[in-house]
């Protein structure tokens, strides 16, 4: 009877256990979907100086940097949410005002970057025991 008990205990702590881990790694997946997607929209804007204005041209529609902010501000990652909608403003001034000298923008491109890598998750969120957030 004593085994029955220990083997019903351990299931049920092992499924419990199962269910909050695939819960904790789903919501670490949804928030790198998103900050791959935002990185993807930076790595495909393309610069180019010549003896005119410089262009920049973006392949993908930079707006969209707007709805994946509205993302993280869903899954209750306000950081990066704000990060993004940060970077949205910058990226968004740039295009309209670039820069004149190739090292500035080639800077400033790093930095956007830089800043898509490093968007955090609130491990708040991504480890709460609530099932849904």
């Amino acid at each position: 009877m004593e085994i029955t008990i220990n083997i019903l205990i351990s299931v049920l702590t092992g499924v419990i256990a199962g269910i909050y881990s695939g819960i904790a790694v789903a919501r670490m997946s949804k928030f790198e979907e998103i900050r791959n997607q935002i990185k993807r929209i930076i790595l495909n804007i393309d610069f180019m100086y010549s003896s005119e204005q410089p262009k920049i041209l973006p392949k993908k529609d930079v707006s969209e940097l707007l709805f994946l902010s509205s993302d993280f501000y869903a899954l209750k990652h306000a950081c990066a949410g704000e990060n993004t909608s940060k970077l949205l403003a910058e990226v968004n001034n740039v295009i309209n005002v670039p820069p004149q000298e190739f090292e500035v923008m080639n800077k400033t491109y790093s930095e956007w970057q830089e800043t898509c890598r490093n968007l955090k998750p609130n491990f708040r969120v991504i480890f709460s025991l609530k099932p849904w957030v």
